[in-house]
């Protein structure tokens, strides 16, 4: 359909927005109203059966009510502690060197002589208590009057340090504790020694024992070693972080 130009008065095609003769904006034509269609029908659904309550998640479903606890936390002793931590080894040692000590202190200690001829082997437990003490001319000697109960002490300290090394071991006994034990009973068993040798050389200048000759055996001197791996036990513990 033409549009007529409203100022010219020319026609124009149709769609046209401006004149081809003079220009002018032509005016624009509205679109013819679209008729409208009525909905679509749509059944309505039924409100039955009716709609049920959702049950809760158990998620959503508050916990009961705990009273709270009244019975106290249980808190290990700082012994225990010190026990349970300590990275020591050296208990490993102080056990069984005691037990060794208990068992060289019953072998021959000293043996002795007469002008060069070995008359006699004494044990550390002879030397303690004394006791009838076979010689070598298939005779007995009587050593109780010179022993020296004092020697008892050596053994009472190596049996405290086998004690030591077991209580340590289960975690009964600080490893600190226990290296400060052991270290006492050895420095109180090799006093007793001390005192020991030190009388022997006193009674010396007597008549009887200026001819006799007095040397160490093998049980005196795995003693002394035993002491000696003892104090060295005791001494990595100390030494040990806890």
């Amino acid at each position: 359909m033409e549009t007529r130009c409203p100022k010219c008065e020319s026609p124009n095609r149709a769609g046209a927005r401006f004149c081809f003769r003079c220009g002018q904006a032509l005016p624009v034509a509205a679109p013819a109203p679209q008729p409208q269609q009525p909905p679509a029908w749509q059944p309505q659904q039924p409100a039955y059966p009716p709609a049920w309550p959702q049950a809760q998640s158990p998620a959503a479903v508050p916990p009961p009510y705990a009273p709270p606890s009244t019975e106290m936390a249980y808190v290990p002793p700082a012994n225990y502690a010190a026990a349970s931590t300590n990275t020591g080894k050296g208990h490993r040692l102080i056990g069984p060197a005691g037990a060794a000590a208990i068992l060289l202190f019953f072998l021959p200690w000293v043996s002795v002589s007469c002008r060069g001829q070995q008359l006699m082997s004494v044990s550390g437990w002879n030397l303690a208590v004394g006791g009838e003490i076979p010689t070598a001319l298939n005779t007995t000697f009587p050593f109780t009057e010179y022993a020296s109960p004092i020697l008892l002490l050596m053994l009472l300290a190596a049996i405290a340090c086998l004690v030591v090394g077991a209580l340590v071991f289960l975690r009964k006994l600080p490893n600190r504790l226990g290296a400060i034990i052991a270290l006492a009973s050895v420095g109180i068993g090799l006093g007793a020694l001390l005192i020991k040798v030190l009388g022997l050389r006193t009674g010396q200048s007597s008549a009887d024992m200026s001819v006799l000759q007095i040397d160490p055996q093998l049980g005196l001197i795995g003693f002394l070693t035993a002491y000696a791996v003892i104090v060295g036990g005791a001494v990595l513990d100390l030494r040990a972080k806890p």
